[in-house]
């Protein structure tokens, strides 16, 4: 078995929207990542840290609640959700705010299965978090998410920040698919590595009270 990491790394800190200029974030700023050491074992003789973020920051999976009031939050989903069949579409490479068409999603997604979690590939993987990686994000064109969204899939996963047009706050791709009861999974990274169409994902986010998303480690397992 293959087993690929396939949420973003943390190298140099950990990512969120708000350190892209030219993100909308709905008129308030959103919280940055910060990492203090609030003790260290040469001064403390033990180790912690603190860490603040918005729960929208690195790859994270994200439940309806992020814009549905009665939307099921993260401590709700079922354990079986996080351990999943899924299908890895590989779509052509896209350059900025491109779109993934319906066309593209029908020659490459025969594959997908009902129940399945849907990666998509589109090679935008290679700009995380540089400049222009949330503001320039390609996106999917609303025809080709309903299609998704009628393969009646458990999560849309891709490598993309935004899977609507960055500049749309209305990002109806993202109201569709939770009000179908989609879960969402991004932005990722190293599916252009994958061989296979179908294999396993696992998905690791903290099981937290009443939050609609949070950062997570995804893992594909390929056999």
């Amino acid at each position: 078995m293959k087993y690929t990491e396939v949420s973003g790394s943390l190298e140099e800190g950990m990512w969120s929207y708000e350190d892209h200029p030219g993100f909308v974030s709905l008129g308030k700023p959103l919280p940055k990542f910060s990492l203090k050491h609030f003790s260290t074992v040469d001064k403390d003789g033990w180790a912690s840290d603190e860490i603040s973020m918005i729960t929208l920051s690195g790859t994270y999976f994200e439940t309806p609640a992020h814009v549905l009031a009665d939307g099921i939050t993260l401590d709700k989903v079922p354990l079986d959700t996080f351990f999943h069949d899924a299908a890895i579409i590989q779509l052509p490479s896209k350059e900025k705010r491109q779109r993934i068409t319906l066309d593209e999603l029908k020659n490459t997604g025969a594959h997908v299965k009902e129940g399945d979690a849907v990666l998509l590939s589109c090679g935008w993987e290679m700009n995380w978090n540089k400049p222009g990686f949330v503001v320039d994000s390609p996106n999917i064109q609303p025809d080709a998410m309903r299609w998704l969204i009628s393969k009646r899939p458990a999560i849309i996963g891709a490598d993309l920040p935004c899977f609507d047009d960055p500049r749309d706050l209305a990002a109806p791709n993202v109201y569709a698919l939770f009000v179908a009861g989609i879960y969402l999974l991004a932005p990722l990274t190293n599916l252009r590595s994958l061989k296979s169409r179908r294999a396993k994902l696992v998905v690791l986010p903290l099981n937290i009270k009443g939050v609609c998303a949070y950062p997570c480690r995804a893992i594909v397992i390929e056999e």
